[in-house]
């Protein structure tokens, strides 16, 4: 029982720090024990777990959900329907999985909470992409100094000039 209540104590305090038990050995406080920072390690495994129990559950839900009916099908029907459900998964299995498991990841990203991540969070600051055409653009030792206003000035100037001239 006292383990039972460690362990709700582990996952139940993922974020506290024990400054008193900095590196200690597993005890009945901390079943695996704590890491240099006094964390406890079972609340730290239990909580970087999660995300593969998660991928792993979901695979096989997604699995027996499309799986199982058209097996149904196929099984039911015989005949052509058959042979093509067949050869369709025989197409599908042939497909290299590491290319498909790269595409997918380049696709969806690496985490399975980033999508919902990406959708909260609002346009990232960062370089402007024009920006960086136009000074990839600029002479290897950059613009004069004030070439551009001069220019823009004479520009400006010469415009005038002409319209008060007519």
């Amino acid at each position: 029982m006292a383990r039972l209540r460690a362990l709700a104590r582990a996952v139940l305090a993922r974020a506290t720090t024990d400054f008193n038990a900095l590196l200690a050995q597993p005890s009945c406080e901390h079943l695996l024990g704590t890491d240099e920072l006094g964390r406890d390690e079972l609340s730290r495994l239990i909580w970087g777990a999660r995300a593969s129990m998660q991928a792993g559950f979901l695979a096989t839900v997604l699995a027996m959900v499309i799986a199982v009916p058209i097996g149904l099908v196929a099984g039911y029907y015989r005949g052509w329907v058959d042979a093509v459900i067949a050869r369709v998964t025989d197409v599908l299995l042939a497909f290299p999985f590491l290319i498909l498991a790269v595409g997918l990841a380049a696709i969806l990203g690496p985490s399975l909470h980033q999508r919902d991540d990406r959708a909260r969070r609002s346009p990232r600051p960062g370089p402007d992409p024009r920006r960086a055409r136009r000074d990839a653009r600029a002479p290897r030792g950059g613009l004069r100094a004030g070439g551009d206003r001069e220019r823009r000035e004479r520009r400006r100037r010469s415009s005038s000039g002409t319209s008060s001239r007519t």
